[in-house]
């Protein structure tokens, strides 16, 4: 398990099988935003990614990645874990579930759909992982 650290807003713990990580983010129209930092999370395979708009109106693009070890360094490969998906309007919250393998870690890239002009979003990711 990782041990505790608090960092800048960001909440990493470990908690009895379970890892979360929490993050607030403001973005610009076109403005990406990729969570750090990432979850640890090895030997537990329920992973969970969870997007809400908390002020602003307008639309993120939320793209959860995990990770593998390769090579010999054993540098983490992040990869997209499911689709690229849409959240819905703020307040509601975009829940995206994946019980799998294994895997070394796990993140969220999200991004603001919108065009120059459009208001900024905040938004809360939570990511995390049990067995």
């Amino acid at each position: 398990m990782p041990v505790s650290n608090v960092a800048s807003g960001q909440l990493t713990y470990a908690n009895a099988g379970a890892n979360l990580v929490v993050a607030t983010t403001t973005l610009a129209p076109g403005a990406t935003y990729t969570t750090q930092p990432f979850l640890e999370n090895p030997n537990l395979d329920r992973l969970t990614w969870h997007v809400e708009i908390t002020s602003g109106t307008g639309v993120l693009l939320a793209q959860p990645e995990v990770a593998f070890r390769r090579g010999v360094a054993q540098a983490l490969i992040f990869v997209n874990a499911l689709p690229a998906t849409l959240t819905p309007a703020a307040g509601q919250p975009l829940v995206l579930t994946l019980n799998t393998l294994v895997v070394q870690a796990m993140r969220m890239t999200v991004t603001h759909t919108g065009v120059v002009g459009d208001p900024d979003i905040t938004a809360e990711i939570r990511l995390s992982a049990s067995a």
